[in-house]
Protein backbone atom coordinates (compact mmCIF):
# COMPACT_ATOMS: atom_id res chain seq x y z
CA UNK A 1 0.00 0.00 0.00
CA UNK A 2 2.77 2.49 0.73
CA UNK A 3 5.11 2.04 -2.20
CA UNK A 4 1.29 2.53 -4.52
CA UNK A 5 0.44 5.44 -2.74
CA UNK A 6 4.07 6.67 -3.64
CA UNK A 7 4.44 5.56 -7.06
CA UNK A 8 1.37 7.58 -7.26
CA UNK A 9 2.27 10.06 -5.95
CA UNK A 10 5.25 10.78 -7.72
CA UNK A 11 3.30 10.26 -11.29
CA UNK A 12 0.78 12.95 -9.97
CA UNK A 13 4.22 15.12 -9.12
CA UNK A 14 5.53 14.13 -13.27
CA UNK A 15 2.12 14.91 -14.61
CA UNK A 16 1.72 18.44 -12.92
CA UNK A 17 5.51 19.44 -13.75
CA UNK A 18 4.90 18.17 -17.31
CA UNK A 19 1.42 20.20 -17.27
CA UNK A 20 3.49 23.73 -16.18
CA UNK A 21 6.30 22.79 -18.93
CA UNK A 22 3.32 22.84 -21.64
CA UNK A 23 2.43 25.96 -20.32
CA UNK A 24 4.97 27.49 -20.19
CA UNK A 25 6.40 26.38 -23.46
CA UNK A 26 3.85 24.74 -25.26
CA UNK A 27 3.91 20.77 -26.98
CA UNK A 28 5.07 22.32 -30.58
CA UNK A 29 7.66 20.39 -31.60
CA UNK A 30 8.17 22.76 -34.50
CA UNK A 31 8.40 25.63 -31.93
CA UNK A 32 10.46 23.89 -29.20
CA UNK A 33 13.19 22.96 -32.32
CA UNK A 34 13.30 26.74 -33.34
CA UNK A 35 13.57 28.17 -29.44
CA UNK A 36 16.61 25.17 -28.95
CA UNK A 37 18.43 26.37 -32.21
CA UNK A 38 18.03 30.42 -30.69
CA UNK A 39 19.19 28.51 -27.10
CA UNK A 40 22.53 27.56 -28.97
CA UNK A 41 22.98 30.73 -30.79
CA UNK A 42 22.73 32.83 -27.34
CA UNK A 43 24.80 30.20 -25.80
CA UNK A 44 27.70 29.64 -28.62
CA UNK A 45 27.56 33.73 -28.51
CA UNK A 46 27.77 34.21 -24.66
CA UNK A 47 30.65 31.05 -24.09
CA UNK A 48 32.59 32.36 -27.10
CA UNK A 49 34.50 35.15 -25.76
CA UNK A 50 34.40 33.98 -21.93
CA UNK A 51 38.44 33.91 -21.78
CA UNK A 52 38.57 37.33 -22.80
CA UNK A 53 42.01 39.50 -20.54
CA UNK A 54 41.71 36.31 -17.77
CA UNK A 55 44.82 36.05 -16.06
CA UNK A 56 47.94 35.01 -17.70
CA UNK A 57 51.80 35.34 -16.98
CA UNK A 58 51.98 38.45 -18.34
CA UNK A 59 48.84 39.98 -15.62
CA UNK A 60 48.44 37.01 -13.07
CA UNK A 61 46.17 38.48 -10.76
CA UNK A 62 43.61 40.92 -12.71
CA UNK A 63 41.34 41.21 -16.18
CA UNK A 64 41.42 44.22 -18.23
CA UNK A 65 37.86 44.76 -16.24
CA UNK A 66 38.14 46.59 -13.20
CA UNK A 67 35.05 45.90 -11.66
CA UNK A 68 35.77 42.02 -11.91
CA UNK A 69 38.56 42.45 -9.69
CA UNK A 70 36.81 44.00 -6.77
CA UNK A 71 33.73 41.49 -7.37
CA UNK A 72 36.44 38.62 -6.95
CA UNK A 73 37.93 40.11 -3.91
CA UNK A 74 34.16 40.21 -2.50
CA UNK A 75 33.31 36.11 -3.55
CA UNK A 76 36.51 34.63 -2.16
CA UNK A 77 35.81 36.51 1.23
CA UNK A 78 32.69 34.10 0.96
CA UNK A 79 32.87 30.85 2.73
CA UNK A 80 29.39 29.40 2.78
CA UNK A 81 30.64 25.97 3.83
CA UNK A 82 31.86 27.33 7.24
CA UNK A 83 29.33 30.11 7.69
CA UNK A 84 31.14 33.18 6.63
CA UNK A 85 28.19 35.13 4.49
CA UNK A 86 29.35 38.73 5.36
CA UNK A 87 30.44 40.14 2.34
CA UNK A 88 31.56 43.61 4.09
CA UNK A 89 31.20 45.39 0.23
CA UNK A 90 27.56 45.88 0.13
CA UNK A 91 27.70 48.02 -2.44
CA UNK A 92 25.42 45.21 -4.35
CA UNK A 93 23.32 42.90 -2.88
CA UNK A 94 25.38 39.50 -1.73
CA UNK A 95 23.74 36.98 -3.97
CA UNK A 96 25.28 37.08 -6.36
CA UNK A 97 28.89 36.65 -4.55
CA UNK A 98 27.35 33.78 -3.08
CA UNK A 99 26.34 32.23 -6.54
CA UNK A 100 30.46 32.71 -7.88
CA UNK A 101 31.50 31.48 -4.21
CA UNK A 102 29.66 28.29 -4.53
CA UNK A 103 31.06 27.74 -7.74
CA UNK A 104 34.57 28.49 -6.96
CA UNK A 105 34.22 25.68 -4.44
CA UNK A 106 32.68 23.38 -6.61
CA UNK A 107 35.75 23.85 -9.37
CA UNK A 108 37.87 23.68 -6.49
CA UNK A 109 36.15 20.12 -5.39
CA UNK A 110 36.69 18.94 -8.55
CA UNK A 111 39.85 19.58 -9.77
CA UNK A 112 38.65 22.71 -12.49
CA UNK A 113 40.91 24.93 -9.71
CA UNK A 114 44.23 24.51 -9.34
CA UNK A 115 45.75 25.10 -6.20
CA UNK A 116 49.03 26.92 -6.08
CA UNK A 117 52.00 25.02 -4.99
CA UNK A 118 54.66 26.61 -2.65
CA UNK A 119 57.15 28.36 -4.72
CA UNK A 120 55.12 28.09 -8.04
CA UNK A 121 55.70 31.63 -9.04
CA UNK A 122 53.76 34.11 -11.21
CA UNK A 123 52.85 31.55 -13.59
CA UNK A 124 50.97 28.95 -10.83
CA UNK A 125 49.58 32.27 -9.30
CA UNK A 126 47.88 33.27 -12.90
CA UNK A 127 46.72 29.31 -13.73
CA UNK A 128 45.05 29.44 -10.20
CA UNK A 129 43.27 32.99 -10.83
CA UNK A 130 42.38 32.48 -14.08
CA UNK A 131 40.28 29.46 -12.78
CA UNK A 132 38.50 31.70 -10.44
CA UNK A 133 37.51 34.60 -12.61
CA UNK A 134 36.36 31.95 -14.86
CA UNK A 135 34.19 30.11 -12.23
CA UNK A 136 32.57 33.33 -12.11
CA UNK A 137 31.73 34.64 -15.36
CA UNK A 138 30.32 30.79 -16.41
CA UNK A 139 27.96 31.70 -13.07
CA UNK A 140 27.05 34.96 -15.38
CA UNK A 141 27.03 33.27 -18.71
CA UNK A 142 24.32 30.12 -17.26
CA UNK A 143 22.54 32.74 -15.94
CA UNK A 144 22.35 34.92 -19.06
CA UNK A 145 21.51 31.86 -21.19
CA UNK A 146 18.58 30.61 -18.96
CA UNK A 147 17.01 34.21 -19.54
CA UNK A 148 16.23 33.13 -23.20
CA UNK A 149 13.74 30.56 -22.42
CA UNK A 150 12.68 32.75 -19.86
CA UNK A 151 11.75 35.35 -21.94
CA UNK A 152 10.51 33.12 -24.96
CA UNK A 153 8.04 31.95 -22.52
CA UNK A 154 7.16 35.26 -20.73
CA UNK A 155 6.39 35.99 -24.94
CA UNK A 156 4.09 33.06 -26.05
CA UNK A 157 1.92 33.39 -22.63
CA UNK A 158 1.29 36.90 -23.33
CA UNK A 159 1.19 37.80 -27.37
CA UNK A 160 2.01 33.67 -28.44
CA UNK A 161 4.34 31.23 -29.91
CA UNK A 162 5.37 33.46 -32.83
CA UNK A 163 6.28 36.57 -29.91
CA UNK A 164 8.13 34.70 -27.98
CA UNK A 165 10.11 33.03 -30.23
CA UNK A 166 10.94 36.89 -31.76
CA UNK A 167 11.63 37.85 -28.26
CA UNK A 168 14.01 35.15 -27.56
CA UNK A 169 16.03 35.66 -30.79
CA UNK A 170 16.06 39.45 -29.62
CA UNK A 171 17.79 38.17 -26.14
CA UNK A 172 19.88 36.11 -27.55
CA UNK A 173 21.97 38.12 -29.91
CA UNK A 174 21.42 41.73 -28.13
CA UNK A 175 25.26 42.87 -28.44
CA UNK A 176 25.73 44.37 -25.11
CA UNK A 177 23.52 41.72 -23.05
CA UNK A 178 25.99 39.21 -25.03
CA UNK A 179 29.22 40.98 -24.06
CA UNK A 180 28.72 41.27 -20.15
CA UNK A 181 26.91 37.71 -20.01
CA UNK A 182 30.77 36.96 -19.91
CA UNK A 183 31.90 39.10 -17.15
CA UNK A 184 31.86 38.69 -13.81
CA UNK A 185 29.57 41.24 -13.12
CA UNK A 186 25.91 41.18 -11.04
CA UNK A 187 23.67 43.29 -13.91
CA UNK A 188 22.87 39.86 -16.32
CA UNK A 189 22.68 37.68 -13.21
CA UNK A 190 20.15 40.59 -11.82
CA UNK A 191 18.46 40.59 -15.22
CA UNK A 192 17.79 36.67 -14.90
CA UNK A 193 15.42 37.27 -11.51
CA UNK A 194 13.66 40.21 -13.31
CA UNK A 195 12.71 38.96 -16.02
CA UNK A 196 11.62 35.91 -13.73
CA UNK A 197 9.12 38.50 -11.91
CA UNK A 198 8.22 39.89 -15.48
CA UNK A 199 7.36 36.20 -15.89
CA UNK A 200 5.01 35.87 -13.06
CA UNK A 201 3.43 39.33 -13.59
CA UNK A 202 1.94 38.09 -17.18
CA UNK A 203 0.87 34.65 -15.86
CA UNK A 204 -0.60 36.27 -12.56
CA UNK A 205 -2.97 38.43 -15.45
CA UNK A 206 -5.00 35.24 -16.06
CA UNK A 207 -3.78 33.34 -12.96
CA UNK A 208 -5.13 34.00 -9.43
CA UNK A 209 -3.23 30.97 -7.85
CA UNK A 210 -1.20 31.84 -4.81
CA UNK A 211 1.68 30.04 -5.96
CA UNK A 212 2.56 32.46 -9.04
CA UNK A 213 2.10 35.60 -6.63
CA UNK A 214 4.76 33.57 -4.34
CA UNK A 215 7.09 32.97 -7.57
CA UNK A 216 6.69 36.18 -8.59
CA UNK A 217 7.70 37.80 -5.04
CA UNK A 218 10.77 35.61 -4.27
CA UNK A 219 12.07 36.53 -8.06
CA UNK A 220 11.64 40.26 -6.87
CA UNK A 221 13.73 39.62 -3.79
CA UNK A 222 15.81 38.03 -5.09
CA UNK A 223 16.69 40.47 -7.97
CA UNK A 224 16.84 43.11 -5.16
CA UNK A 225 19.42 41.04 -3.36
CA UNK A 226 21.29 40.95 -6.45
CA UNK A 227 21.33 44.91 -7.69
CA UNK A 228 19.22 47.06 -4.82
CA UNK A 229 17.53 48.99 -7.83
CA UNK A 230 16.21 46.38 -9.64
CA UNK A 231 13.93 45.90 -6.83
CA UNK A 232 12.06 48.04 -8.84
CA UNK A 233 10.13 45.04 -10.99
CA UNK A 234 8.09 45.46 -8.02
CA UNK A 235 5.68 47.50 -10.21
CA UNK A 236 4.72 45.00 -12.77
CA UNK A 237 2.93 42.33 -10.02
CA UNK A 238 1.79 45.10 -7.65
CA UNK A 239 0.21 46.56 -10.67
CA UNK A 240 -1.36 43.44 -12.13
CA UNK A 241 -2.80 42.51 -8.38
CA UNK A 242 -4.29 46.03 -8.17
CA UNK A 243 -5.56 46.30 -11.76
CA UNK A 244 -7.49 43.33 -10.69
CA UNK A 245 -9.54 45.23 -8.02
CA UNK A 246 -11.10 42.43 -5.91
CA UNK A 247 -12.30 43.67 -3.14
CA UNK A 248 -10.06 44.24 -0.53
CA UNK A 249 -8.37 41.42 -1.34
CA UNK A 250 -5.94 42.84 -3.78
CA UNK A 251 -4.36 44.91 -0.99
CA UNK A 252 -3.87 41.94 1.72
CA UNK A 253 -2.20 40.41 -2.02
CA UNK A 254 0.12 43.37 -2.00
CA UNK A 255 1.04 43.44 1.20
CA UNK A 256 1.46 39.19 1.22
CA UNK A 257 3.82 40.28 -1.96
CA UNK A 258 5.88 42.68 -0.64
CA UNK A 259 6.71 40.71 2.65
CA UNK A 260 7.26 37.68 0.96
CA UNK A 261 9.96 39.84 -1.45
CA UNK A 262 11.40 41.26 2.14
CA UNK A 263 12.01 38.05 3.14
CA UNK A 264 13.51 36.85 -0.26
CA UNK A 265 15.69 40.18 0.26
CA UNK A 266 16.54 38.93 3.34
CA UNK A 267 17.76 34.99 2.43
CA UNK A 268 19.58 36.17 -0.17
CA UNK A 269 21.33 39.57 0.99
CA UNK A 270 21.22 38.65 5.04
CA UNK A 271 23.97 41.45 5.28
CA UNK A 272 21.10 44.02 5.51
CA UNK A 273 19.81 41.88 9.38
CA UNK A 274 23.15 40.62 10.35
CA UNK A 275 25.38 43.39 9.31
CA UNK A 276 23.05 46.37 9.11
CA UNK A 277 26.54 49.20 9.38
CA UNK A 278 28.54 48.07 6.73
CA UNK A 279 25.08 47.04 4.54
CA UNK A 280 24.36 50.75 5.41
CA UNK A 281 27.67 52.70 5.86
CA UNK A 282 30.24 49.97 3.75
CA UNK A 283 33.35 49.36 5.04
CA UNK A 284 35.38 51.51 7.95
CA UNK A 285 38.22 53.43 6.32
CA UNK A 286 36.40 52.88 2.81
CA UNK A 287 33.67 55.81 2.10
CA UNK A 288 33.28 54.65 -1.32
CA UNK A 289 31.20 51.14 0.05
CA UNK A 290 27.97 50.50 0.83
CA UNK A 291 24.25 50.71 0.31
CA UNK A 292 23.90 54.49 1.45
CA UNK A 293 27.31 55.62 -1.11
CA UNK A 294 25.86 53.23 -4.05
CA UNK A 295 22.56 54.73 -4.12
CA UNK A 296 22.27 57.91 -2.57
CA UNK A 297 25.75 59.53 -2.82
CA UNK A 298 27.66 57.38 -6.20
CA UNK A 299 24.67 58.10 -8.20
CA UNK A 300 24.55 61.90 -7.13
CA UNK A 301 28.23 62.40 -7.19
CA UNK A 302 29.14 61.15 -10.11
CA UNK A 303 31.73 59.12 -11.74
CA UNK A 304 34.97 60.98 -12.28
CA UNK A 305 34.52 63.05 -15.77
CA UNK A 306 32.89 59.87 -17.27
CA UNK A 307 29.40 61.63 -17.28
CA UNK A 308 30.55 65.38 -16.67
CA UNK A 309 28.24 67.58 -19.13
CA UNK A 310 26.47 64.98 -20.53
CA UNK A 311 23.50 66.35 -20.38
CA UNK A 312 19.90 64.92 -19.08
CA UNK A 313 20.18 61.02 -18.26
CA UNK A 314 17.45 60.02 -20.23
CA UNK A 315 19.20 61.90 -23.60
CA UNK A 316 22.59 60.29 -22.61
CA UNK A 317 20.74 56.59 -22.65
CA UNK A 318 18.87 57.19 -25.57
CA UNK A 319 22.13 58.61 -27.87
CA UNK A 320 24.92 57.00 -26.00
CA UNK A 321 23.94 54.32 -24.23
CA UNK A 322 21.73 52.16 -26.13
CA UNK A 323 22.99 52.51 -29.68
CA UNK A 324 25.86 51.13 -28.30
CA UNK A 325 24.10 48.48 -26.48
CA UNK A 326 21.86 47.71 -29.16
CA UNK A 327 23.19 49.09 -32.17
CA UNK A 328 21.27 51.60 -34.27
CA UNK A 329 18.90 49.36 -35.90
CA UNK A 330 17.79 47.04 -32.70
CA UNK A 331 17.57 50.58 -30.89
CA UNK A 332 14.69 51.93 -33.75
CA UNK A 333 12.98 48.58 -33.47
CA UNK A 334 12.69 48.76 -29.53
CA UNK A 335 11.22 52.84 -30.03
CA UNK A 336 8.83 51.53 -32.29
CA UNK A 337 7.93 48.94 -30.37
CA UNK A 338 7.48 50.78 -27.42
CA UNK A 339 5.23 53.72 -29.32
CA UNK A 340 3.14 50.94 -30.99
CA UNK A 341 2.43 49.22 -27.44
CA UNK A 342 1.93 52.36 -26.17
CA UNK A 343 -0.93 53.31 -28.68
CA UNK A 344 -2.11 49.23 -28.16
CA UNK A 345 -1.98 48.87 -24.46
CA UNK A 346 -3.19 45.74 -23.62
CA UNK A 347 -2.76 44.46 -20.29
CA UNK A 348 0.60 42.88 -21.21
CA UNK A 349 1.37 46.10 -22.63
CA UNK A 350 0.67 47.98 -19.87
CA UNK A 351 2.79 46.00 -17.32
CA UNK A 352 5.77 45.98 -19.19
CA UNK A 353 5.99 49.62 -20.63
CA UNK A 354 5.07 50.42 -16.66
CA UNK A 355 8.33 48.65 -15.55
CA UNK A 356 10.53 49.60 -18.60
CA UNK A 357 9.15 53.35 -18.43
CA UNK A 358 9.73 53.47 -14.92
CA UNK A 359 12.78 51.63 -14.58
CA UNK A 360 14.50 54.30 -17.53
CA UNK A 361 13.47 57.32 -15.99
CA UNK A 362 14.76 56.64 -12.73
CA UNK A 363 18.15 55.26 -14.10
CA UNK A 364 18.07 58.46 -15.73
CA UNK A 365 18.21 60.11 -12.60
CA UNK A 366 21.60 58.79 -11.89
CA UNK A 367 24.59 61.09 -12.82
CA UNK A 368 26.32 57.49 -12.72
CA UNK A 369 25.15 56.92 -16.62
CA UNK A 370 26.79 53.33 -17.24
CA UNK A 371 25.68 51.47 -20.49
CA UNK A 372 25.07 48.22 -18.58
CA UNK A 373 22.33 50.05 -16.68
CA UNK A 374 20.43 49.42 -19.86
CA UNK A 375 20.69 45.44 -19.67
CA UNK A 376 17.50 44.99 -17.22
CA UNK A 377 15.57 46.78 -19.84
CA UNK A 378 16.44 44.77 -22.09
CA UNK A 379 13.95 41.70 -21.36
CA UNK A 380 10.80 44.34 -21.73
CA UNK A 381 12.51 45.72 -24.71
CA UNK A 382 12.95 41.88 -26.36
CA UNK A 383 9.60 41.19 -25.67
CA UNK A 384 7.46 44.40 -27.12
CA UNK A 385 9.46 43.34 -30.12
CA UNK A 386 8.61 40.26 -30.38
CA UNK A 387 4.91 41.14 -29.86
CA UNK A 388 5.07 44.22 -32.50
CA UNK A 389 6.78 41.41 -34.59
CA UNK A 390 3.68 39.21 -34.43
CA UNK A 391 1.32 41.86 -35.24
CA UNK A 392 3.31 42.76 -38.48
CA UNK A 393 3.59 39.35 -39.45
CA UNK A 394 -0.07 39.11 -38.88
CA UNK A 395 -0.56 41.77 -41.48
CA UNK A 396 1.79 41.36 -43.56
CA UNK A 397 4.82 38.04 -43.85
CA UNK A 398 6.84 40.23 -46.43
CA UNK A 399 7.40 44.04 -44.73
CA UNK A 400 7.63 41.73 -41.06
CA UNK A 401 10.34 39.41 -42.71
CA UNK A 402 12.44 41.72 -44.61
CA UNK A 403 12.58 44.35 -41.32
CA UNK A 404 13.26 41.81 -38.65
CA UNK A 405 15.75 40.49 -41.11
CA UNK A 406 17.17 43.51 -41.71
CA UNK A 407 17.04 44.56 -37.70
CA UNK A 408 18.62 41.12 -36.20
CA UNK A 409 21.06 40.60 -39.22
CA UNK A 410 22.71 44.13 -38.91
CA UNK A 411 22.60 43.34 -34.73
CA UNK A 412 23.91 39.85 -35.28
CA UNK A 413 27.27 41.50 -37.20
CA UNK A 414 27.52 43.76 -34.20
CA UNK A 415 27.38 41.42 -31.71
CA UNK A 416 29.92 38.63 -33.69
CA UNK A 417 32.17 41.91 -34.23
CA UNK A 418 32.29 42.23 -30.15
CA UNK A 419 32.74 38.85 -29.66
CA UNK A 420 35.61 38.49 -32.27
CA UNK A 421 37.54 41.19 -30.08
CA UNK A 422 36.68 39.45 -27.19
CA UNK A 423 38.52 36.31 -28.75
CA UNK A 424 41.26 38.53 -30.02
CA UNK A 425 44.71 39.57 -28.37
CA UNK A 426 43.79 42.71 -26.25
CA UNK A 427 45.38 45.89 -27.57
CA UNK A 428 46.86 46.32 -24.05
CA UNK A 429 49.18 42.82 -24.51
CA UNK A 430 49.33 43.68 -27.86
CA UNK A 431 51.62 47.04 -27.47
CA UNK A 432 53.58 44.88 -24.06
CA UNK A 433 54.81 42.87 -26.86
CA UNK A 434 55.71 45.44 -29.15
CA UNK A 435 57.48 46.97 -26.16
CA UNK A 436 59.34 44.07 -25.12
CA UNK A 437 60.74 43.30 -28.81
CA UNK A 438 61.32 46.93 -29.87
CA UNK A 439 62.36 48.40 -26.39
CA UNK A 440 65.85 48.28 -24.75
CA UNK A 441 66.08 47.08 -20.74
CA UNK A 442 66.72 50.12 -19.11
CA UNK A 443 64.96 52.49 -21.07
CA UNK A 444 62.46 54.71 -19.62
CA UNK A 445 58.58 54.55 -20.36
CA UNK A 446 56.83 57.25 -18.91
CA UNK A 447 52.98 57.46 -18.57
CA UNK A 448 50.33 60.43 -18.29
CA UNK A 449 48.84 59.43 -14.52
CA UNK A 450 49.50 56.40 -13.15
CA UNK A 451 48.87 53.02 -14.91
CA UNK A 452 45.92 50.88 -14.63
CA UNK A 453 43.84 47.91 -16.47
CA UNK A 454 44.07 50.13 -19.69
CA UNK A 455 47.90 49.86 -19.97
CA UNK A 456 50.01 47.46 -21.24
CA UNK A 457 51.28 45.76 -18.32
CA UNK A 458 54.65 45.70 -18.01
CA UNK A 459 54.16 44.68 -14.30
CA UNK A 460 51.09 43.03 -12.37
CA UNK A 461 50.96 45.80 -10.26
CA UNK A 462 48.93 47.76 -13.20
CA UNK A 463 45.89 45.71 -12.41
CA UNK A 464 45.48 46.63 -8.41
CA UNK A 465 42.11 49.18 -7.75
CA UNK A 466 44.03 51.42 -5.03
CA UNK A 467 46.30 53.98 -7.60
CA UNK A 468 48.56 54.61 -4.39
CA UNK A 469 48.81 50.54 -4.56
CA UNK A 470 49.75 50.61 -7.75
CA UNK A 471 52.32 53.75 -8.10
CA UNK A 472 54.20 51.84 -4.88
CA UNK A 473 54.17 48.60 -6.41
CA UNK A 474 55.11 49.59 -9.91
CA UNK A 475 58.35 51.64 -9.31
CA UNK A 476 58.98 48.46 -6.93
CA UNK A 477 58.55 45.62 -9.29
CA UNK A 478 59.84 47.28 -12.35
CA UNK A 479 62.90 45.43 -12.98
CA UNK A 480 63.21 45.52 -17.06
CA UNK A 481 62.32 49.19 -18.01
CA UNK A 482 62.14 52.66 -15.67
CA UNK A 483 58.75 53.62 -15.43
CA UNK A 484 58.22 57.26 -15.03
CA UNK A 485 54.80 57.82 -13.66
CA UNK A 486 54.18 61.61 -12.29
CA UNK A 487 52.84 63.00 -8.89
CA UNK A 488 50.26 64.72 -10.51
CA UNK A 489 48.35 63.66 -13.68
CA UNK A 490 49.75 64.80 -16.64
CA UNK A 491 52.03 66.68 -15.38
CA UNK A 492 54.69 67.57 -18.57
CA UNK A 493 57.82 66.36 -16.16
CA UNK A 494 57.53 62.82 -17.17
CA UNK A 495 59.11 64.39 -21.19
CA UNK A 496 61.83 65.69 -18.97
CA UNK A 497 64.49 64.20 -20.26
CA UNK A 498 62.93 62.94 -23.08
CA UNK A 499 61.73 59.26 -22.61
CA UNK A 500 62.10 56.14 -24.75
CA UNK A 501 58.01 55.45 -25.08
CA UNK A 502 55.40 57.63 -23.95
CA UNK A 503 52.29 55.50 -23.46
CA UNK A 504 48.47 56.76 -23.96
CA UNK A 505 45.41 55.01 -23.44
CA UNK A 506 41.75 56.38 -24.97
CA UNK A 507 40.42 55.33 -21.83
CA UNK A 508 42.98 58.16 -20.74
CA UNK A 509 41.94 60.73 -23.08
CA UNK A 510 38.73 60.78 -23.89
CA UNK A 511 36.69 62.24 -21.93
CA UNK A 512 39.43 64.61 -20.65
CA UNK A 513 39.91 65.60 -24.62
CA UNK A 514 36.11 66.24 -24.70
CA UNK A 515 36.12 68.60 -22.10
CA UNK A 516 38.64 70.23 -23.41
CA UNK A 517 41.32 70.08 -20.41
CA UNK A 518 43.78 72.43 -21.25
CA UNK A 519 46.78 70.53 -19.68
CA UNK A 520 45.77 67.26 -21.37
CA UNK A 521 45.25 69.06 -24.37
CA UNK A 522 48.73 70.22 -24.45
CA UNK A 523 50.36 67.07 -23.14
CA UNK A 524 48.67 65.38 -26.30
CA UNK A 525 49.85 68.04 -28.55
CA UNK A 526 53.85 67.81 -27.38
CA UNK A 527 53.49 63.64 -27.70
CA UNK A 528 51.73 63.72 -30.91
CA UNK A 529 55.04 65.06 -33.17
CA UNK A 530 56.91 62.06 -32.17
CA UNK A 531 56.26 58.55 -34.64
CA UNK A 532 53.80 56.32 -33.09
CA UNK A 533 52.09 53.09 -33.37
CA UNK A 534 48.11 52.20 -32.31
CA UNK A 535 46.93 48.88 -30.89
CA UNK A 536 43.45 48.77 -31.04
CA UNK A 537 40.18 47.62 -33.69
CA UNK A 538 40.51 49.56 -36.88
CA UNK A 539 36.55 49.12 -37.38
CA UNK A 540 33.80 47.53 -35.54
CA UNK A 541 30.98 46.29 -38.06
CA UNK A 542 27.33 47.34 -37.21
CA UNK A 543 28.66 49.69 -34.77
CA UNK A 544 27.71 53.39 -34.25
CA UNK A 545 29.70 55.41 -35.70
CA UNK A 546 32.59 56.81 -33.37
CA UNK A 547 31.75 59.52 -32.11
CA UNK A 548 33.25 61.77 -28.72
CA UNK A 549 31.77 59.19 -26.41
CA UNK A 550 31.99 55.63 -26.18
CA UNK A 551 30.70 53.77 -22.97
CA UNK A 552 33.35 52.30 -20.82
CA UNK A 553 31.00 49.11 -21.04
CA UNK A 554 32.07 48.63 -24.46
CA UNK A 555 35.25 50.37 -24.80
CA UNK A 556 36.83 47.18 -22.24
CA UNK A 557 36.86 45.14 -24.93
CA UNK A 558 38.04 47.72 -27.19
CA UNK A 559 40.12 49.94 -26.50
CA UNK A 560 43.00 51.77 -28.10
CA UNK A 561 46.44 51.86 -27.30
CA UNK A 562 48.93 54.40 -28.39
CA UNK A 563 52.93 54.30 -28.24
CA UNK A 564 54.85 57.49 -28.95
CA UNK A 565 58.40 56.91 -29.44
CA UNK A 566 60.74 59.36 -29.22
CA UNK A 567 63.76 58.01 -30.61
CA UNK A 568 66.05 57.58 -27.07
Amino acid sequence: MVEHSTGTTNTGRSRRIGELLVGLFGSSRRTLLLLGIIFLIGLVLRLAGIEWALPDALHPFSTFHPDETVNMAVAKSVNLGRGQIDIKYYNYGALYFYLVSFAIAAGKAYGLVPAIASGGGLAASAAHNSALFLCGRLVTAVMGILTVPIIFATGRIAYGDRAGLAAALVAAVTPLWVVHSQFLTVDVPATFFVSLALLGSVVMVKHNGVGVLLFAAVSTGLAAATKYNLGLVCIAPIYVIATKRNGVTWVRLIAVYVLVSLLSFVVGCPGAILHTHEFWFGVPGNPQSGLRYELFVHSRQGHGLLFVNTGPGWWYHLVVSLPWALGIPMEIASLCAVVFTLVRRNRYDQLLLLYLILTYLITSLSAVRFARYMIPLFPPMALLCGAVFSEVWRRNRTVASIIASATLGFTGLYTLSLVGLMRAVPPQEQALHYINEHVMQGKTIAFPETPWFYSPPLVPAFGAVDPEVRNRLSVQESSTYILRIPMNPWSQSVLTPPPALVVLSDFETMHPLRLKQKRVERFVEDVARFPHITFGPSRVWGAPPIGSIIPDDVLYIMPTVTLYETGN
